[in-house]
């Protein structure tokens, strides 16, 4: 820190000293100058003022007076919001006389100019809520100034998971940001929720295998647009200055497949198309307002024949994406897919928004290399006539780069053509001090590492998924090398060390996750025995844990997973291995039907079932297998015959936004023969809508005293097909999750 200052004073001192025409705005400690803005000020012309005074007491103790009049003798800084400067546009004018003028377009010009005041010429620059570098001089000069600017984007929206940062109005506009999302939501249950109408009118909802399902609404059903229109007059009376208004689809999936909404979809060659109809039959009844919705998943392709009306805005997601690599030269069917997507809703819509993902939401905390893919991305976008962006970035403190992060999507919606390379040496050195060098080469290690390997990158995948590509156990021992260097080149100033330490958490992170796949190893926590734990893993888990409660940093998923509950979670299921005395440890298990759940974003490996460790309850659950299915059948082979005395397995409910619950009916059978033979041992029932039901049951079923020695162990599961009320989810296919199978002594 005490680096950073003197170098930034030192340049302030150099140019105090050469012969360059400038301004001296203060001179030991005490200014001539006012800050004058008009006798009425709007909100931004107050923002930029108070904006400018405050920082440049900051930097020289000289509070500089805010007023509407000049007073003889006084000079003036002249703020002022004017017409024809493009989304927030600046210009910054200073003259001989030493007077300066900083002109402001509609919104937020007058304060965006101000902050490159302060930033590029008094060298205040804020990283985060808890790290901003301001400068101390008694004496302050400007060059003369003769500049503008202004983006090619209309709304730029990051969001914000962590209160500080949301809060934070000075770093929000310091990175030129809106603090807000306003574009659709998820919106067709808030308009017609199905606790409400579903029980009397179930053709409101959606059509699925012979069966209406409160999944989404009935887009064809002239009642359903009824409902949510008399709703959106009733919102819209008791808001009368919210423009922008959602109406859209659930995030649930699982349209309506009945013959009217299907002959649309056929029509318009796309899901869309019922959607599109539906919904500029909204905007028709409130033409003074903008009515947003959705092209994403079932509907992100254009309709072939309906283009949406001039106050509908659509915002095109890229959830199908691959993060790891730019969309516009990805040779993937997803990237191809969403390239003509943007197209062709770029050539029918007149408002149109990106709604992009930047980070793993299941691990916050995780390596994510796809900062190299910010750009080509956002500039895709652009070419495309959007200009309107939400960045679903979910930002909060110790997430993988944050700061970084946060930095450059900030830059590039201001400028998707910034020279990506030095605005992030520039924020590293900053950030870093001396260890910016190796933090840098970690950065570009971790991304080279990951394309050459051909993995892709996606929004949900924990990082166990990549351990054979590239964080391999070579490749997390070389990046630990990288943070041991950078911690030493930081160890004398702490706030660098700690921002390093903070830096580093992924890499732990990814090390700890990778390690209760492979519980038992080299990789794991216990040894090839698994009588022997760890010490390495547990003093890795320990650190992890110190630096989250000394850095206060607070959930490490979506659905709030704390390091406090993350620390307790990993002690317990890294705590115990059932290798001792389990005839079923590294036994193969057949199922009946293949796991199909977990392909998309887990590799389902099945030997994860007999690997003598229980999975835990972090997001995406790495070290479970799902099955989307009804019904289940598992066979073990144990190699040879035994005599056991128990068969447990473990089995997974989670319907926080998921649909797992535990199989309502379990039956053991056993067998010395593979085919015929097979003994029932125990049956275990579940009944009810499992409202109340522990996350994780082992279910234990006692083998009778009398039965013979069996090679063999079939599991026979049914559970329920779909979700039941109340869970948020009712009417999708439910799953069934399981971690550990053993056969005890």
């Amino acid at each position: 820190m005490k680096n950073q200052f003197l170098f930034v004073l030192l340049l302030i001192l150099t140019f105090a000293c050469t012969n360059l025409p400038s301004i001296n705005l203060v001179t030991n400690g005490i200014s001539q100058y006012s800050i004058i803005i008009p006798v009425k000020p709007n909100d931004q012309e107050n923002r930029a003022a108070t904006l400018l005074q405050k920082y440049v007491k900051q930097v020289s103790g000289c509070e500089l007076p805010i007023t509407s009049n000049l007073k003889s003798g006084q000079k003036g800084i002249f703020i002022k919001e004017t017409t024809g400067l493009h989304y927030d546009g600046y210009r910054i004018r200073s003259s001989e006389d030493g007077s300066v003028t900083i002109l402001g377009g509609k919104r937020k010009g007058c304060v965006y100019g101000v902050v490159t005041i302060l930033e590029t010429y008094m060298g205040c620059h804020l990283y985060s809520p808890t790290f901003k570098v301001i400068p101390a001089s008694k004496n302050l000069k400007l060059p003369l100034i003769n500049l503008a600017d202004s983006s090619v984007n209309n709304y730029r929206i990051v969001n914000y998971f962590s209160q500080a940062y949301q809060n934070d109005e000075d770093l929000m506009d310091w990175n030129r940001l809106f603090s807000r999302y306003i574009f659709a939501s998820h919106s067709f249950n808030w308009l017609v929720p199905w606790e409400t109408y579903f029980k009397a009118h179930p053709e409101y909802y959606a059509l699925r295998e012979g069966k209406r399902m409160p999944t989404q609404l009935c887009l064809t059903n002239p009642e359903v647009l009824k409902i949510a229109i008399e709703k959106l007059r009733k919102e819209m009376a008791a808001n009368p200055t919210q423009i922008y208004w959602s109406v859209a689809q659930n995030d649930y999936g699982n349209p309506c497949l009945c013959d009217k909404c299907l002959k649309i979809e056929q029509e318009e060659k796309s899901q869309s198309g019922p959607l599109i109809r539906f919904v500029n039959q909204v905007a028709k009844e409130f033409p003074d307002k903008m009515i947003c919705t959705y092209a994403y998943n079932y509907t992100q392709s254009a309709p072939a024949i309906t283009k949406p009306i001039d106050n509908v805005h659509i915002t095109l997601c890229s959830i199908e994406t691959d993060r790891s690599r730019p969309i516009a030269t990805d040779t993937s069917k997803a990237a191809k897919q969403f390239v003509k997507d943007i197209a062709d809703w770029g050539k029918i819509c007149k408002h149109m928004a990106t709604y992009d993902y930047t980070i793993n939401y299941h691990h916050f905390i995780s390596p994510h290399p796809n900062l190299f893919v910010l750009q080509p991305n956002i500039q895709l976008f652009v070419k495309n006539n959007v200009f309107d962006h939400y960045q679903q970035s979910d930002i909060a403190e110790g997430h993988e780069f944050v700061e970084l992060r946060l930095h450059l999507i900030s830059k590039l919606l201001w400028n998707p053509n910034i020279d990506v390379s030095a605005t992030m040496d520039q924020f590293l050195n900053g950030f870093y001090g001396g260890a910016a060098p190796w933090i840098r080469k970690y950065i570009d290690e971790l991304q080279k590492d990951m394309v050459n390997s051909g993995d892709r990158l996606n929004i949900f995948g924990p990082p166990s998924i990549h351990q054979n590509t590239y964080l391999t156990a070579e490749n997390l021992e070389k990046y630990s090398g990288y943070f041991d260097q950078a911690e030493s080149l930081a160890h004398n100033d702490t706030t660098f060390l700690h921002h390093v330490e903070v830096a580093r958490l992924p890499l732990s992170y990814a090390i700890l996750e990778i390690g209760k796949t492979n519980i038992v190893g080299p990789r794991g926590w216990w040894d090839n025995s698994g009588t022997v734990k760890s010490k390495k893993m547990d003093a890795i888990l320990d650190n992890f844990y110190a630096v989250m409660t000394r850095e206060k940093i607070g959930v490490m998923s979506e659905h709030n997973l704390t390091a406090r509950a993350y620390y307790d979670m990993s002690r317990q299921t890294a705590g115990k291995v059932y290798v001792q005395n389990n005839f079923a440890f590294h036994k193969r298990v057949v199922p009946d039907p293949m796991p199909n759940s977990m392909n998309k974003y887990n590799h389902a490996d099945l030997s994860l079932l007999t690997d003598g460790g229980i999975g835990d309850l972090n997001q995406s659950k790495p070290a479970w297998i799902g099955w989307e299915t009804d019904h289940l059948e598992l066979n073990i082979d144990l190699d040879t015959l035994v005599n056991a005395s128990t068969v447990e397995m473990t089995t997974l409910w989670d319907t926080d936004a998921r649909r797992i619950l535990h199989p309502s009916l379990i039956e053991c059978l056993v067998s010395d023969q593979k085919e015929k033979g097979f003994v029932p041992v125990g049956k275990i029932e579940i009944t009810g809508n499992q409202t109340n039901e522990k996350n994780i049951r082992t279910h234990i079923f006692k083998i009778p005293g009398n039965t013979k020695p069996f090679r063999y162990v079939k599991l026979k599961m049914s559970g329920n097909k779909f979700m039941p009320a109340p869970y948020p989810t009712v009417g999708q296919k439910a799953q069934i999750y399981i971690s550990e199978i053993s056969v005890n002594k």
